[in-house]
């Protein structure tokens, strides 16, 4: 089922506020630097639903692509 992840990361951080790595690439995968509690936390989030990118296939998430993996390899 879809929902709206980032619905579910402004209940969660700090102020909603995440500093998103890469926003650009492979937007399925969220993945950041937020915090809560005043505790700093990384972030990384599988978006589920249809992701349509401009010029671009659309993209479902809760699929690992290629370029989700290389994004959240290389955060942090």
């Amino acid at each position: 089922m879809a929902y709206d992840v980032h619905a579910v990361l402004r209940a969660l951080v700090d102020g909603g506020n995440i500093d998103q790595f890469q926003p650009n690439r492979a937007p399925e995968m969220i993945c950041g630097d937020a915090r809560i509690e005043g505790i700093p936390v990384g972030v990384i989030i599988n978006h589920r639903g249809l992701i349509k990118q401009e010029g671009k296939a659309p993209r479902i998430g809760g699929i690992i692509y290629t370029e989700s993996a290389d994004k959240t390899a290389f955060f942090h």
